[in-house]
């Protein structure tokens, strides 16, 4: 039985917009990613003689949910809020972290070996090839920012210069290009605290917001951050 020309033009003219259930997760990916990558960092500037594991075994915890499984649900929610920058970002590194966060239950006796000069050579190639990609990775994700605010353009500005340096001082077994990495992490994770601060801290649920500089369209169209 057909629809009648009134029911017909009703029809066609009512649209149904859902409302958008969940919130942006950016500032819960930012968080985790600042926490963990801080720890990671600090901890890259003490040089003790023990295995991997050791050095970082007190983060294996919080890489696993802080690190992982938290930034992999904001990346998730990204997507969901149609942010495929962010979903990716957030998404690959929460992986990444999980990566790590499982590495002494696949590897307990951490992958460099102090008692086997050999071997420990071989491992930091082989973690310097693992961390070359990701090498590549952070620089797409920093072309894809190239027009983005000034605070998020530094933010990935030293995550490339952490990574490239990480991926450096592993392939050469360099302790000090590490200890490099390792201070360029500690900026990066301020950074992303701060990322994280200003969308939460907002007039709405405080007295100030906090600034994030102009963005490319900004700084052409004339408009000042507010």
């Amino acid at each position: 039985m057909s629809m009648t020309p009134d029911l017909e033009l009703s029809t066609s003219r009512t649209r149904y917009t859902p409302r958008r259930l969940i919130a942006s997760a950016a500032s819960l990916g930012l968080v985790t990613f600042a926490i963990i990558t801080i720890e990671e960092s600090i901890l890259e500037l003490y040089r003790w003689d023990v295995t991997s594991n050791q050095h970082l075994g007190p983060i294996y915890g919080q890489a696993l949910f802080v690190g992982g499984f938290a930034q992999l649900v904001s990346g998730i929610i990204q997507f969901v809020n149609d942010d495929a920058l962010e979903g990716a970002a957030f998404s690959s590194f929460g992986a990444l972290w999980m990566a790590k966060g499982f590495l002494p239950l696949v590897m307990p006796g951490g992958f460099f070996s102090v008692s086997n000069p050999e071997y420990a050579k071989i491992a930091r190639i082989q973690s310097g090839v693992v961390s070359l990609p990701w090498s590549i990775w952070v620089f797409i994700l920093l072309l894809a920012n190239l027009k983005n605010n000034i605070v998020k353009l530094m933010l990935f500005i030293f995550l490339n210069l952490r990574v490239h340096t990480t991926t450096i001082g592993k392939w050469i077994g360099s302790e000090d290009v590490i200890v490099v990495s390792g201070a360029f992490g500690v900026v990066l994770s301020m950074i992303a605290f701060y990322c994280a601060a200003q969308d939460l801290v907002n007039k709405r649920s405080s007295y100030f917001d906090l600034p994030m500089g102009l963005n490319y369209e900004q700084k052409h169209n004339g408009k000042h951050d507010q």
